[in-house]
């Protein structure tokens, strides 16, 4: 709830959105069981379910562009 005023929608023309409504907060954590949960990626490894991003928050990117370089480059905005 702390960014809630943060999250903003963007609409992209002919594309399905997905707005984000809330930050992932842990509320079911079981702390007992952290200890025990296996690697992820190597046999040997330290990345675990518990320590590691989820799969989906692997990259993001923004791109912003001035109208004049938009107009000098033919494009047209998506948002």
């Amino acid at each position: 709830g702390y960014f809630k005023n943060e999250i903003i929608p963007v609409e992209v023309p002919g594309k399905q959105v997905v707005t984000v409504i809330e930050d992932e907060d842990y509320k079911k954590v079981n702390f007992d069981k952290i200890p025990t949960l296996k690697p992820t990626f190597q046999k040997d490894g330290t990345i675990t379910a518990a320590n590691a991003s989820n799969l989906n928050d692997g990259a993001a990117a923004v791109v912003l562009v001035s109208g004049e370089k938009l107009k000098e480059l033919g494009l047209k905005p998506l948002a």
